[in-house]
């Protein structure tokens, strides 16, 4: 320890100059950190910051050229290190650290890291926090739940925690810009409280009760209605006044053959109370997301970005709760996660002061071998604005992990996965870090040479061009869970699982964006555009739908696309947003299909069945354009569950059933003539300058490229073709085979 000390304070000396402007940049495409002009190397990682283990971490790094690494204070609390229990804040760190505890100083973890890894630069993360004593001197402040049960989560209505944790992020800040080694860091990241959700909604409870929010929401109500008379029409309730409103209670939470009664698609007057309470939540969000990263960019008087773990927008429906605990099962009437913490319509976040980027980990669920590497953030819609999106490795490896809970559970799976991860962000514009978050993830010796190799494809990928390809775009309405009793089931359904089932393993490069970004004037040109969630048909939306719909698009919707105008749940916004005429059956009812055989969009699948248990309503099948699948609907009715119909210079497809296979979704994208990479259902992804494929079956593989290529294999960097259309290889799983594309040799 006394060593340590001595390296510590020689730093103290040496980093005292003046600190180094750095930027989010995009001079070739994709966003970097550009340090004084010059872009950073972009490998990074995220040690433990205990002491003891942060060594062993870092030697697994050590003589690596990272362009940054990770630190931050202990993980005692984050930002309560800087206000006191009763809530007076501190300028210099007010937590004392144990004698016994395995730090010594509030930065020992990081001058350590800086001493082993001398050229690096720090990103500084932290959480924001408020301890025990605070939680018990402030009851009020809590949130409340409608049982009356006070849960130890700060409601998002509390401006006495919401303003502590901000101005105390915004010290936390400053801090570490009058340090020494301040001209190393080149970010800082708050994770929030819990990523960028909310405990409370986790756990399974939408309303809160609380004084403070109950006091919110009668100032929303004011605010939105003016008088009792106004709110009485709005939402078909004689009884109801504003002065004696509290947030409504979650009918999700009733007996089972009552809620599963209630349609899923509700509008107007029937859901107007559930739908001001969403809306509630999300001017509170978007409340505190703005204060927090003001105070951050104050903090360090803008000199380098703010990032942060939010904007989980890919993941409605998250069933978080029910994926990390066993005892709280949740569905199928677990309520939508996203909305139920405000982080619904989110586009304008990106343009608030204090937002330079995101980060976060990717979807835990399908990341091992086989899988996928999906961030849980918006990471395309963040990335089409500019703006810094970096993505969390969490490969818990064979080495430091119980057997049942390493994705990567050999040398050989450690190596597809990450191979496959750094593909998967490359081609997509943004940045993975390693992470160890409990243990030792990358210390097999056997690790060092692929490490070493990633590093460097990394390091040198920030002066790499980016383009994306045309392939399929799945756009997300956030705002969509308004015109529903609350569910989430369906949007996982819808987004989640069909991505990861389905479109990811279609032979044709994604993306995902906000339906907020069919605006933006760098769009990419996808051929095939998917529309999950866009259930509200108003003026709106339908001005931005046009924007891609021609050039010989194929456009798919999903079940219950326009189903509501707002007012009324029913056929006939949907059919002026989709083209189809539609059969409808009220209640909600589980969808299945079968494709039919005869139609280009059905080749090499006819026969096979599709869809899901779940039951969701009311139900709309199309019963004009020519149907390429049939129902399995209620009451055994010849209905279609899937229909083409040809428009003025695009295709629309109507989906009445969910999740749909890959080769289907690699028949509609030759539907719209958009390149098919592969023809089998391994995981590839792509761009105009990388393309890998994932595979867990060993065999031939052929990639056929959309243009003539060089080809340099992007693990070994050798030279694979001087000049080819396709790559060809014998693939031996598990595996990744990852190259780059280049301009061929005149």
């Amino acid at each position: 320890m006394k060593i340590l000390r001595i390296i510590a304070g020689s730093l103290l000396l040496t980093l005292a100059c003046a600190a180094a402007e750095t930027k989010v940049s995009a001079p070739q495409g994709r966003p970097v950190l550009v340090v004084d002009g010059k872009p950073l190397p972009m490998s990074g990682y995220s040690p433990i910051f205990w002491l003891k283990l942060t060594i062993r971490n870092f030697n697994n790094f050590k003589g690596m050229p990272l362009g940054y690494v990770f630190s931050g204070p202990p993980n005692m609390g984050g930002t309560r290190l800087f206000w006191t229990d009763d809530g007076a804040l501190t300028a210099e760190p007010a937590f004392k650290i144990p004698n016994n505890s395995e730090f010594a100083t509030y930065d020992e973890s990081l001058n350590y890291s800086l001493s082993t890894l001398p050229d690096t630069r720090l990103l500084i993360r932290f959480d924001l926090d408020e301890s025990n004593a605070w939680r018990k001197s402030n009851p009020d402040e809590l949130v409340l739940t409608e049982t009356g049960e006070r849960l130890n989560v700060p409601s998002l209505a509390s401006d006495t925690f919401w303003g502590n944790s901000a101005k105390a992020a915004g010290a936390l800040v400053c801090w570490y810009e009058k340090q020494p080694y301040a001209e190393k860091i080149v970010g800082y990241a708050d994770f929030w409280r819990r990523e960028g959700t909310h405990e409370s909604t986790i756990m399974g409870w939408l309303s809160d009760r609380s004084p403070v929010m109950t006091a919110a929401w009668r100032a929303y109500l004011q605010k939105t209605y003016g008088d009792d008379a106004k709110l009485q029409a709005a939402w078909g309730d004689p009884k109801a006044t504003i002065a004696t409103s509290v947030p409504p209670a979650d009918r999700l939470r009733g007996p089972v053959r009552e809620v599963a009664a209630i349609p899923f698609w509700q509008a107007g007057k029937e859901n107007a109370p559930l739908r001001d309470w969403l809306l509630c939540l999300r001017g509170l969000f978007h409340q505190r997301v703005i204060q927090v990263a003001a105070a951050m960019k104050e903090g360090c008087n803008g000199r380098v970005p703010i990032l942060h773990d939010m904007l989980k927008q890919p993941m409605q429906g998250w069933n978080i709760g029910d994926f990390f605990n066993l005892e709280q099962p949740m569905q199928p009437f677990g309520l939508e996660l996203m909305a139920g913490c405000g982080s619904s319509g989110v586009a304008g976040l990106f343009d608030a002061p204090g937002v330079d980027g995101l980060i976060t980990p990717h979807d835990y669920q399908g990341r091992g071998m086989g899988g996928i590497f999906e961030p849980e953030g918006a990471a395309d819609s963040c990335t089409l604005r500019g703006k810094l999106f970096l993505c969390e490795m969490d490969t818990r490896s064979y080495v430091g992990c119980r057997a049942e809970e390493a994705p990567a559970r050999d040398l050989a799976e450690f190596e597809a996965i990450t191979w496959r991860n750094i593909a998967t962000s490359l081609s997509r514009g943004w940045w993975p870090y390693w992470m160890d978050l409990y243990s030792y993830w990358f210390s097999d010796p056997a690790m060092q040479p692929i490490l070493a190799r990633q590093v460097k494809v990394l390091n040198e990928a920030s002066a790499w061009p980016h383009h994306d390809e045309p392939g399929i775009a799945i756009v997300i309405d956030d705002a969509a869970t308004e015109e529903t009793n609350g569910a989430g089931r369906y949007p996982f359904l819808a987004i989640s699982e069909q991505i990861r089932l389905g479109i990811a393993r279609s032979g044709v490069p994604y993306r995902i964006y906000l339906l907020e970004d069919l605006a933006l004037a760098n769009l990419p040109q996808h051929k095939v555009w998917y529309f999950p969630n866009l259930f509200r048909c108003d003026e709106r939306r339908l001005a931005l739908v046009k924007r891609v719909q021609k050039d010989g698009n194929v456009v798919v919707w999903g079940p219950g696309s326009g189903i509501s105008d707002g007012v009324t749940i029913g056929p006939a916004s949907a059919t002026k947003l989709t083209g189809f005429a539609f059969d409808v059956i009220p209640g909600n009812y589980q969808r299945r299909g079968l494709f039919l055989g005869g139609h280009p969009l059905t080749e090499g699948i006819a026969g096979q069945t599709f869809g899901d248990g779940l039951g969701y309503g009311p139900q709309l099948f199309p019963k004009n354009g020519v149907s390429v699948a049939s129902a399995f609907a209620q009451q055994s009715e010849n209905h279609s569950a899937l229909a083409v119909k040809e428009q003025d210079g695009w295709t629309s497809l109507f989906a009445a059933a969910l999740p749909l296979p890959a080769g289907f979704w690699r028949n509609a994208a030759r539907l719209a003539k958009a390149h098919v990479w592969c023809e089998t259902d391994d995981v590839v992804v792509a761009s105009r300058e990388i393309v890998a494929l994932h595979s867990i079956v060993p065999g031939a593989k052929t990639i056929l490229l959309p243009r003539p290529s060089r080809v340099v294999d992007l693990i070994t960097g050798n030279e694979v073709a001087a000049k080819t259309g396709e790559i060809r290889f014998e693939m031996k799983a598990p595996g990744t085979r990852a190259f780059q594309l280049l301009e061929p040799k005149p």
